[in-house]
This record gives structure tokens, sequence and C-alpha cells, in this order.
């Protein structure tokens, strides 16, 4: 697993990979989310595809998401 604390948003990976995010104005204040590479810097949650509203949002923190769960057979 990666490094789990918070980094700057600055550091955050730009390529499309889903992080956990820090939004200190909104509300819930930590989704996770992707950099949309439109608009500066402005990320959407990854759960827009069941919303009709594409929200987005500026976090000032990200980190990794964790590992999923292993699935025994």
């Amino acid at each position: 697993m990666e490094n789990m604390t918070w980094q700057p948003i600055d550091t955050a990976p730009k390529d499309g990979t889903n992080v956990w995010l820090f939004c200190p104005d909104e509300e819930p204040q930590q989704c996770a989310g992707y950099f949309t590479g439109e608009a500066g810097a402005y990320w959407e949650p990854c759960d827009t595809l069941v919303s009709s509203v594409i929200l987005e949002v500026l976090p000032t923190h990200w980190m990794p998401l964790p590992d999923a769960p292993k699935v025994e057979e």
C-alpha cells in the first residue's frame, strides 16, 4: 500500500487516477475523485455517474485510495 497520509494537492496524479480528496469548502469534506484535465485544478467526484449533476470541487489535499479487499473464493 502506498503512503496513506494527506499530501498537498499539487502533488496529486494528473492522469485520471482515482484518489481520496479533502475539500474544506465542500460537504462532505472528503470524497474520492480524479483530475479531469479541464479548468485547471478542478476535480470530479467519482460518483457523478449516479447523478445528473457534475460537481467540480477544489481539494487542498489528497491521498491514495486503499487497496481493495481480497475476495476469498
